[in-house]
């Protein structure tokens, strides 16, 4: 919650200085700076121009403006949060499970699945694997520092070539036959195809889905009005069967 907060706190500061958004309301900043004026000479001629008057002036004057910047940023978080593709609310989020495999592009989708298993009570993850290329190792690795007191994570895996299902057949397959912890069943882990190429989430489906292993995904949310991603939805379980 407090992450999200500051985020779209910071999205709310950008929005009051947006140079792109200056043109629009350059008729009402102008209507603003005379008003502001004006009031400011009203209270002036009010309180007296010594020093510790000023002081009260330009406090008030930084107060109002941090409210109305949380304010705003309230908004924009009930805002952002109804982006939400209506449909994901239908969709069944993933049965609990220790392990998670996970293809890594960018580290924000990883964390929400990570998190997502994490933070479930009856069963909370244990082990989990990333699958990257050489372009995101440095993600993938990041991911393993910041999780590493919460979740075993092995060295992540590389892929050499990226649009190649079949590598990514034979090393996610190699976690299942050489890397499960003892005790462990092929049901035990559930693998997450958001990240990588289209030949990542090709490789990683039709592996899971010829073993009949569990399977999600963990979709983007997408801010309608300029197409850009804000963040991932939690992961929704996938059946092929």
């Amino acid at each position: 919650m407090s992450n999200n907060f500051n985020a779209n706190l910071n999205r709310a500061i950008k929005v009051f200085f947006n140079v792109e958004t200056f043109i629009p309301f350059l008729i009402g900043s102008l209507c603003l700076g005379i008003f502001s004026n004006a009031l400011y000479d009203a209270i002036k001629k009010s309180i007296g121009e010594s020093i510790p008057n000023f002081l009260i002036i330009a406090g008030s004057s930084l107060l109002i403006f941090s409210l109305a910047a949380i304010i705003f940023t309230l908004r924009l978080s009930h805002a952002t949060q109804a982006k939400v593709d209506p449909l994901l609310a239908k969709k069944a989020t993933p049965k609990k499970h220790q392990g998670l495999i996970c293809l890594v592009s960018n580290q924000q989708p990883c964390k929400v699945a990570i998190e997502f298993h994490l933070s479930k009570p009856e069963l909370k993850l244990k082990q989990c694997w990333l699958i990257c290329s050489i372009r995101s190792l440095p993600d993938a690795q990041a991911l393993r520092a910041e999780y590493r007191d919460r979740v075993t994570i092995d060295e992540p895996i590389v892929i050499e070539d990226v649009y190649n299902p079949l590598e990514y057949v034979q090393k996610i397959e190699s976690i299942y036959t050489d890397k499960l912890p003892k005790g462990w069943q092929a049901s035990d882990i559930i693998a997450d195809f958001a990240g990588m190429t289209a030949s990542a989430s090709v490789g990683m489906a039709l592996l899971c889905y010829a073993k009949n292993r569990p399977l999600q995904y963990t979709p983007a949310v997408v801010d309608p009005n300029t197409g850009r991603i804000t963040g991932s939805a939690e992961p929704i379980e996938i059946n092929l069967q």
